[in-house]
């Protein structure tokens, strides 16, 4: 369920910045990076705060 969320809102995320920098495979690769270090350093954070 959270894993649709999140591709959900990475297609709406590059649909919404595709008028300002085009909807090439760079900005695709630029919006699916993010969407999977995002988390990733969260995550870290987390662990580090937890223990």
């Amino acid at each position: 369920m959270v894993g649709a969320a999140a591709l959900d809102t990475e297609v709406a995320a590059t649909r919404l910045i595709a008028p300002f920098f085009g909807a090439s495979t760079i900005v695709w690769a630029n919006t699916i990076g993010v969407v999977l270090i995002a988390p990733s350093i969260g995550y870290w954070y987390g662990g580090r705060m937890a223990g």
